[in-house]
């Protein structure tokens, strides 16, 4: 049965930054173009409060433009949310400030403002309900001048601009994910995970949940997490089972990635990090390369890749640079009932350069016990590939244990341009598929091998493209 798979077509290398924006930066810090209509009447507005000023745009997020609209106060109106920094000279530094105007009785004007001691910049702006009044608060997060955190403020803006929760974090994310709900008993209540690394000795890093409850917030629980981590990527809220989860990546010097699974318990009432190893103050059985968690078959719930070394790289005849290594990657669905059993969604090869995947059937793979206590699912490859860049060819091999290096060719898959398909360049190739001006073959190898597969398995049942959306075969 021809099996399809949508993949999330990821970059490798996740593009994640520790460091802080610079005041007076020109690629962050400037004046924006004179606007024109409803948002020439706002800034002439915030011009008759604030004389000489630098127009400050969030570097991350949905809402990056100089005037930020929202309705803050609950009247069905938008108001304008502003980030600027004021004109300084040598002895006096120029200031940030959060800036609210709202339009009364058909007039734009100033409504609150506020300084922000320390921030050197805005990192991102988000609005959500975090109390259920029907009103959304304003979450921002700012850089900071002292270092590489970031600090989180939440505003409450009914009237005059509130600030009623401030913490220092690297990364966040708003989720309903205790299972409450507020008083009307069906609408959930969302909460604040803040995730933050301390360069202590040992460091630390934590996760922290937040709730608003009584007109403040109070923290549900915090567990601790990998603290052996250079920067963080993104929090994925996912669902496995009926419990929400999240899955907080994080980059582990220039090679190395890795994932900790963290979820609210009710019945514990804590948080939980099962994936982490008190031990050691790390996740191991989620350390792999850099290649990050996404939805790989398209069901809604984000898994946990783990990559294991094919036998090649470890031949002693035929050894590859590291960067030249092949893996086998399987996508995990982790069951945090039983952190032992997580669920396998696909095995296989992961070509990112050429755009094609190659699932491991169950015969090339033989479950191994391990010795190993950080191998979260051990297993023994039976095939293993190498590969040829120039060529944009990967050839699979049945692989000797007992002699340690490959054994018969199974096949090979190529990719060609679609002008040289047909000609002496392509001899002894059949299409497996054809994309745009790509044309992907295969060369069938050793039949008689009992690893060895057919061409119509591998074309419609192992084979398929990595896209940014449906991958069919």
């Amino acid at each position: 049965m021809r099996k399809i798979f949508a993949l999330l077509l990821c970059v490798a290398v996740l593009l994640m930054s520790s460091c802080s924006l610079v005041v007076g930066d020109i690629n962050t810090l400037m004046r924006p173009p004179r606007p024109s209509g409803e948002m020439s009447l706002i800034q002439q507005a915030l011009e008759n409060d604030v004389k000489e000023y630098t127009m400050i745009f969030p570097r991350a997020g949905d809402h990056r433009s100089a005037y930020i609209m929202h309705d803050l106060n609950g009247d069905g109106i938008d108001e304008a949310l502003v980030f600027y920094i004021t004109k300084g000279d040598k002895s006096v530094p120029g200031m940030l400030y959060i800036h609210i105007l709202n339009k009364t009785d058909g007039e734009w004007r100033s409504m609150d403002k506020k300084l922000i001691e320390n921030a050197s910049g805005v990192d991102k702006v988000e609005f959500t309900d975090l109390d259920n009044d029907g009103i959304d608060e304003a979450l921002v997060g700012y850089s900071l001048l002292t270092g590489p955190d970031k600090q989180l403020c939440v505003y409450s803006c009914k009237g005059k601009l509130t600030e009623y929760f401030s913490q220092n974090y690297n990364e966040y994310i708003t989720a309903p994910l205790t299972g409450e709900v507020h008083e009307d008993e069906h609408t959930p209540v969302t909460n604040l995970l803040l995730v933050k690394s301390s360069p202590t000795d040992p460091p630390v890093a934590t996760a922290r949940l937040f709730t608003i409850s009584g007109g403040s917030f109070v923290e549900n629980g915090s567990t601790a997490i990998d603290s052996q981590v250079s920067s963080y990527g993104k929090l994925h809220l996912t669902s496995w089972g009926d419990r929400p989860v999240v899955l907080v990546d994080a980059l582990k010097g220039s090679s190395y990635m890795v994932t900790d699974v963290v979820y609210y318990s009710p019945e514990k009432r804590q948080l939980m990090a099962p994936t982490f190893n008190s031990s050691t103050l790390q996740s191991e059985q989620t350390q792999r390369t850099q290649v990050a968690c996404r939805d790989i078959d398209n069901n809604g719930s984000v898994e946990i890749p783990l990559m294991t070394e094919l036998p090649l790289a470890k031949a002693a005849n035929l050894q590859p640079a590291p960067e030249d290594y092949v893996y086998l990657t399987r996508w995990i669905d982790y069951n945090i009932t039983i952190p032992s059993e997580p669920q396998i969604v696909l095995s296989a090869v992961m070509n990112y350069a050429d755009g094609y995947y190659l699932s491991f059937p169950d015969k090339w793979l033989e479950a191994s016990p391990s010795t190993d206590s950080v191998d979260l699912l051990p297993v023994t490859p039976l095939v293993t590939v190498t590969r040829d860049t120039a060529k944009r060819e990967r050839t699979f091999y049945s692989f000797d244990y007992m002699q340690n290096a490959p054994g018969r060719t199974l096949f090979s898959i190529r990719i060609f341009q679609e002008k040289d398909w047909g000609t002496s360049i392509s001899a002894g190739y059949n299409m497996l598929l054809k994309s745009d001006t790509l044309v992907y073959g295969v060369k069938m190898g050793d039949s008689t091998d009992p690893l060895a597969i057919t061409e119509p398995v591998i074309k419609n049942e192992l084979f398929g493209l990595i896209q940014s959306g449906t991958a069919a075969k």
